[in-house]
């Protein structure tokens, strides 16, 4: 027997179940806030159950299961045996964009609170004729170098624009970082040459240097990215004598105003409701803590926060936020396996 919503009534149920022959050792069960971080299970009998739920202080939601079910407990945990169970992780995302990483958490028991702070925004008229330029001397450069879908998405907008299309970048070599970005280039007709799957920017930039060391050439490289990019591939790729162009077709900024998603997962950092947190650029960093200055005390105090590479984790120790963990490999999986091994070492 399952009773749903049946806090208030829970005591008339029991007696109509009792005066219809149920047994006052029935085992029961009262799950709160199933499938959630905050997720608690009662065992108990059908007898005792009104006064258990009144000592444990259990309001809604709540689902109540009467029966020899109950014993198998301990064989049916599926979800309060995954290693993140109880885990609630902020992350610095939309749900859209979020994808692999938030199923992955997921997978191993954690609740994702969504906290995106920056959105994407189209570059202005002068960053635009910046990459109409460029864009007019494709057959100048020997790679295109791509660290993001939005990159591939602007970038190409910006070629429609000039009645361009994939066919000029015919002789081009096409360096890209993700499957995301790769997915990208394939909306386009365009594989790319050289993918650093699941690798950061740095690591791709490096990557390209070593390719085109081995080939005893020169290279050419435009890249199409935000205003606010990471320095570190375009220090590598100069370092090894490469020339890089950079062009912005859009840009990040700080959110003009705070959706209720984000309020409600600010308002469980705030209540210490957050066991890690997860930062996908310094941009990210930046705008949370301008939101309100004084999250940067409730950030300090999460037991696990995760950075997407070493730029976003300096970001965060500027601010005097520890850095658990920086992925070698970037991944939606290898990345929830080291937070929850991060997490198990902290609790335990």
């Amino acid at each position: 027997v399952v009773l749903f919503m049946a806090w208030k009534k829970i005591a008339s149920c029991v007696a109509e179940l009792l005066a219809a022959g149920r047994s006052p050792e029935t085992p029961a069960a009262v799950i709160y806030r199933g499938t959630s971080a905050s997720q608690k299970t009662l065992i108990s009998t059908l007898e005792r159950l009104p006064g258990d739920i009144a000592k444990e202080k259990l309001v809604p939601p709540l689902l109540v299961i009467l029966g020899d079910v109950v014993l198998l407990r301990k064989e049916l945990a599926w979800f309060e045996s995954r290693p993140l169970f109880g885990l609630r992780v902020l992350m610095t995302r939309s749900p859209q964009g979020a994808g692999q990483y938030a199923s992955e958490l997921r997978e191993l028991g954690a609740e994702i609170a969504f906290a995106e702070c920056t959105e994407v925004v189209a570059a202005t008229a002068d960053q635009v004729k910046g990459v109409e330029t460029a864009a007019r001397e494709l057959h100048r450069y020997d790679w295109l170098f791509f660290t993001s879908a939005n990159a591939v998405r602007y970038f190409f907008a910006v070629l429609d624009g000039l009645q361009m299309d994939s066919r000029d970048c015919a002789g081009l070599h096409i360096a890209a970082v993700g499957q995301a970005t790769a997915g990208a280039l394939s909306a386009r007709g365009l594989r790319a040459d050289l993918l650093a799957s699941g690798k950061s920017g740095a690591e791709l930039a490096q990557l390209l240097c070593n390719k085109v060391k081995n080939e005893a050439k020169s290279a050419r490289i435009l890249f199409p990215r935000s205003a606010v990019g990471r320095k570190e591939p375009v220090e590598i790729l100069e370092a090894a004598g490469l020339r890089c162009d950079l062009v912005t077709p859009y840009n990040n900024r700080s959110i003009d105003e705070i959706s209720p998603l984000l309020r409600d997962s600010l308002a469980k950092l705030k209540g210490g409701q957050i066991g890690a947190a997860l930062f996908f650029s310094p941009s990210q960093v930046h705008a949370l803590i301008q939101i309100d200055p004084s999250l940067k005390s409730h950030l300090v105090a999460i037991p696990v926060v995760a950075a997407i590479g070493k730029t976003t984790a300096a970001a965060l120790e500027g601010h005097g936020i520890e850095v658990q963990v920086v992925p070698t490999k970037l991944s939606g999986k290898s990345l929830a396996e080291q937070i929850a091994y991060a997490f198990s070492s902290r609790s335990g």
